[in-house]
């Protein structure tokens, strides 16, 4: 099976998943420590369900857009995040 081929929903689960509290709690609050996304515009590649551009966007990125090879997980992105860029 191909990485497109995977459904969306499996990786959009885990993502709020007590499993993922490492990315949510450690790896993201380390991104924000080196971007400083405040103002700036921010391109997620490999973005899945868009977790990571949606959060920079919350916390003032001026753009934050998102880019996937899986077309489930940018349709999961886009259904989460009407607004974003995906």
């Amino acid at each position: 099976m191909e990485w497109n081929e995977l459904p969306g929903d499996d990786w959009a689960g885990h993502i709020e998943s007590d499993d993922a509290k490492v990315i949510r709690g450690l790896l993201v609050p380390l991104k924000f420590q080196a971007l400083e996304p405040q103002t700036k515009s921010i391109l997620d590649l490999g973005c899945g369900e868009g977790y990571f551009a949606r959060t920079v966007k919350a916390a003032g990125a001026a753009q934050a857009a998102g880019l996937d090879i899986s077309p489930a997980l940018l349709e999961t992105a886009r259904a989460r995040d009407p607004q974003g860029e995906y």
